[in-house]
C-alpha cells in the first residue's frame, strides 16, 4: 500500500479476545508494506475483553512501514491481557523505517495485565526500527519519555516542532523525495 492517508476518527470496540485499530490498517500481514503513508487524527482501541492495540498507522501485525507520518491521539485500552500503543505501529511484531510520529500522546491502559508504549513502537526489537524519528513533546501515559531514545529504539529520535517544518528534515534526515510522487513508486 503506498501513497494512503486517512483524517478520520477512528474507534474500534469489542468485548472478545482482541482489538486492533490502525490509522491506515488495522492489521498488517508478513510480507505488507505500507510506505509512503500518513494519518492525522485520533484512534482509540477498546476491548472489555483481553488484548488491545493501537497505531497511528498500522494497529498491529507483522508488515513492513516505511516513510510515514503521524500526527495522532492514539489509545488503546482492555479489561486484561496485553495491551499496546504506538505512534506508528500498534504492536511489537512490525518493522518500521524512516518514520515520524508526532501529536500529543499515546496511551495505554488494563485493570489487569501487561501496558506497551512507544512513541514508534512499543516493546520492538531494536533491528526492526531504523531512522525513525518522534516529537520530543509526544506524551506517553502522560510522560515525556526519557528512555527508549533513538533512531532504532521505540521512542525514535526526538524532533523538535521547528524541525517538523523544514523540507531539510524531511529530506536530508529521512531521505524523503519530494519530488517524486508516490505513484512513481
Amino acid at each position: 500500500l503506498t501513497g494512503a492517508s486517512s483524517t478520520a476518527a477512528l474507534r474500534g470496540r469489542g468485548s472478545w479476545n482482541f482489538v486492533s485499530v490502525g490509522g491506515i490498517a488495522g492489521h498488517s500481514d508478513s510480507g505488507s508494506m505500507i510506505e509512503s503513508s500518513w494519518y492525522r487524527g485520533s484512534l482509540r482501541a477498546e476491548n472489555t475483553g483481553q488484548h488491545s492495540y493501537a497505531g497511528g498507522i498500522a494497529g498491529n501485525g507483522t508488515g513492513e512501514v516505511t516513510g510515514a507520518w503521524t500526527w495522532a491521539q492514539t489509545s488503546a485500552s482492555a479489561a486484561g491481557g496485553f495491551v499496546s500503543a504506538g505512534g506508528i505501529a500498534g504492536d511489537g511484531n512490525s518493522i518500521v523505517k524512516s518514520s515520524v510520529a508526532a501529536g500529543d500522546r499515546v496511551d495505554a491502559s488494563t485493570s489487569y495485565g501487561t501496558v506497551y508504549t512507544g512513541r514508534i513502537a512499543p516493546r520492538i526489537s531494536p533491528a526492526s526500527l531504523s531512522n525513525n524519528h518522534a516529537y520530543r513533546a509526544l506524551l506517553l501515559n502522560g510522560e515525556i519519555p526519557s528512555a527508549g531514545i533513538g533512531l532504532s529504539e521505540i521512542n525514535g529520535a526526538d524532533v523538535l516542532s521547528d524541525e517538523l517544518v523544514t523540507r531539510t528534515f524531511w529530506e536530508d534526515t529521512l531521505g524523503w523525495d519530494f519530488a517524486q510522487s508516490p505513484q512513481d513508486n
